[in-house]
């Protein structure tokens, strides 16, 4: 079994985990990453254009293996914004948008 380390980066900054947790490989380990993720999401999506959730999984030297994510995108359309769209979409808060 190896022992892996998850770095959490959410909507509130990034910590570095304390303790390691013993995987048989670096696919389980990657396994249990993306649960951990999808469970922060539930917390709430990333806040602003270009933020995102992370976690990092490294390894017993701390050095980074896999980064698993979800990144939040707006896209605007081309040719400008229809009537009552102007402003600055990155500023929207996901609890505005139902």
């Amino acid at each position: 079994m190896a022992k892996f380390y998850f770095n959490i980066s959410d909507n509130d900054g990034m910590t570095g985990g304390d303790l390691p947790y013993e995987y048989p490989t670096l696919a389980d380990a990657v396994a249990q990453a993306k649960t951990v993720l999808s469970e922060m999401a539930l917390d709430g999506i990333p806040r602003d254009d270009g933020s995102r959730l992370a976690v990092e999984v490294v390894d017993m030297d701390r050095r980074p293996l896999v980064t698993v994510s979800i990144v939040l995108r707006i896209d605007r359309a081309p040719g400008g914004s229809a009537a009552g769209t102007s402003g600055d979409f990155s500023t929207i808060q996901v609890d505005d948008v139902r």
